[in-house]
């Protein structure tokens, strides 16, 4: 339930500045939990339009008391307070108002649309509002455009994700339909499970006993019921004969009809699979031969197209001995005795009997032509702070840069890559702190990393997790990318993605005095105070090894509404500022992270193989 303001110790004071004077808006509102913040982040809360100057006044009886608000980061240390050594940064109560943004004052910072996180810790308690700054200079459809492209990624990797469960390589030129081919995925993913179903089937398949009548003579007569003395009466003729009760086994039930009907299904989708690859084979035999009559060959093509030639005729050896497998289950002694008419009805048993349960999970997989996609409910909270959209997005350019051709890194594992790739709905996950995606290339391996804490020890430290431990305050760089050679750690990019202009991240007279930035002051400590004790494994000593920078550039990431594509690098900061904006194709960035590996690459040769 929502607290107001004049229940509480404190005040929260948002001054606007106009050309006609300025105006006083107050947080009404707090919420005692996160949750409850969460549940509310629809409802009516403080809004502020952007690019208007802003002071804030926090007020409070308990003079322990503590504001901490997103963003306050980017404003000179010396107006806040920290939370220990690298800690949260908060203001403490006082009179005087704090300068949040000023046109053309250093205390600048551009507070851009979005929804910032509130939170007053007083007498040991949390409470919690939001703050939400609307578009001045922009509509708000242009800051969809950013979601919308988060999200398209998001599908499009998952889509990557089913067409490589298919067998299909992202640009395949392969021709079979992806319907039959996604069928022919399923059955052999499952055909263990199967196999085990209808072995066991084969053996003991569900029965029931029914009573049947038939006439035989008296004395062979062991059973007699009303109805063999119905009979009797009806024919006094027959007295030799009587019409007894037999009971006889019974196989003719609906889960055994619908188990029937099932593998007959699979053995006709794995007959249909195999007439289109032997056609396709043929097809394909035919234009290797064309190809290689040209008098111009192209061998690529030629190679790509045995390549192709040859998994066909796996999929055709895999699906042949499948189908022949599932032909030896119509040799049951009971499977004539089962009927093909079918009922509308589901038999109980097929969700209950783990035997008919597979089956049955089976067809509705085959029956399943679409894979359904959606996101975790996380990111409904997350679509709403621009400041994490631009993280989230930004982190999804890196993973589709590393797979540009110039690159040519593949994903490997982490995150969506490990999802099983056979299921009927994929929910796109989040990406939690410490998120990694591994991919490869030839010799080399890296490791992207969302959003992972820095040991301050080399002794937590790890050559394939996490291979950098920090001598400075700052460990949560947004992302890192460790490189790996043949198995050895060779360095490390890290970088920050600040939703906000280039002037109010770096600011070049400010690096000689003691009124940095929190943010600068990040930059600079991941830059320099990074280390490792994992840097070309056992091929350098210790001694030498301490004396080797691991990361040799710190990036921060930020957009532009009209970018150049440009970066500036301070060399004796070894940081680099780079543009990475929405709606713009960003391919600047290959050529500068290509030029960070290789300059990683070049490091590792020059200090394992001087020249001389």
């Amino acid at each position: 339930m929502a607290i107001h303001y004049s229940e509480l110790p404190f005040t929260i004071t948002f001054t606007l500045g106009f050309l006609a004077g300025s105006a006083d808006r107050q947080v009404e509102s707090f919420y005692q939990t996160e949750q409850e913040l969460f549940d509310h982040v629809d409802s009516a809360v403080l809004e502020i339009p952007e690019n208007i100057p802003l002071n804030v006044t926090f007020t409070s009886v308990d003079s322990t008391a503590r504001m901490f608000m997103d963003g306050l980061d980017a404003l000179p240390v010396g107006l806040l307070e920290q939370e220990g050594d690298g800690g949260e940064i908060f203001l403490k109560p006082s009179q005087s108002p704090l300068v949040l943004f000023q046109h053309n004052g250093d205390e600048y910072y551009p507070y851009i649309p979005g929804l910032y996180r509130i939170m007053v810790v007083s007498g040991e308690k949390p409470y919690f509002s939001w703050l939400r700054i609307t578009p001045k200079q922009i509509n708000a459809d242009q800051w969809e455009t950013m979601r919308d492209e988060v999200e398209a990624e998001l599908r499009g990797l998952a889509q990557d994700l089913i067409r490589k469960s298919y067998g299909l390589p992202k640009d395949a030129d392969i021709k079979l339909s992806p319907d039959i081919l996604r069928q022919f995925r399923v059955i052999e993913h499952r055909f263990p499970a199967i196999m085990a179903s209808i072995t066991d089937l084969y053996k003991k398949i569900n029965f029931a006993i029914k009573k049947e009548y038939q006439l035989m003579p008296e004395e062979k007569a062991k059973v007699v019921d009303e109805i063999t003395i119905r009979h009797r009466v009806q024919h006094p003729d027959s007295d030799e004969w009587l019409l007894t009760p037999i009971k006889k086994i019974n196989y003719d039930l609906p889960e055994n009809r619908l188990a029937k009907k099932i593998v007959k299904s699979l053995i006709a989708t794995l007959s249909k699979f195999i007439v289109s690859v032997e056609n396709y084979q043929k097809e394909l035999a035919a234009e290797i031969e064309a190809l290689e009559q040209e008098r111009f060959k192209t061998t690529s093509t030629i190679s790509r197209k045995r390549l192709i030639l040859k998994d066909l005729g796996v999929y055709l050896d895999k699906s042949t001995k499948m189908r022949g497998a599932l032909n030896w289950f119509r040799t049951a002694p009971w499977y004539g005795e089962v009927n093909q008419r079918m009922e509308a009805r589901i038999p109980h048993v097929m969700t209950t009997d783990v035997r008919y349960r597979t089956l049955y999970q089976v067809q509705r997989e085959l029956n399943n032509e679409t894979i359904n996609i959606s996101f975790d409910q996380e990111y409904m909270y997350q679509w709403k702070r621009t400041d994490k959209i631009y993280e989230i997005w930004g982190f999804l350019q890196f993973v589709k840069l590393l797979q540009h051709e110039e690159l040519g890194f593949v994903p490997t594992g982490g995150w969506l890559y490990e999802m099983d790739n056979l299921i009927e709905d994929i929910i796109i996950p989040t990406i939690p702190p410490g998120t990694k995606i591994t991919f490869g290339k030839e010799n080399l391996t890296a490791s992207l990393v969302y959003d992972g804490r820095i040991p301050s020890q080399s002794t937590e430290t790890n050559m394939e997790k996490t291979p950098l431990y920090t001598r400075g305050t700052n460990n949560r760089p947004d992302g890192r990318l460790d490189l790996y050679e043949d198995g050895i750690y060779i360095g490390s990019l890290v970088f920050d993605f600040k939703y906000r202009p280039k002037g109010s991240i770096w600011k070049e007279d400010l690096i000689s005095t003691n009124a940095q930035t929190t943010t600068m002051k990040q930059l600079v400590s991941y830059a320099s105070n990074f280390s490792s004790s994992h840097l070309y494994g056992n091929r350098v000593n210790d001694y030498l090894r301490k004396r080797l920078r691991p990361v040799p550039e710190v990036w921060a990431l930020y957009p532009k509404r009209l970018p150049s594509g440009a970066s500036d690098y301070y060399e004796d900061h070894s940081v680099r500022l780079v543009e990475l904006s929405p709606s713009f194709n960003n391919i600047h960035l290959v050529t500068e992270l290509k030029e960070v590996i290789n300059d990683i690459i070049q490091t590792k040769e020059s200090v394992l193989h001087p020249m001389g």
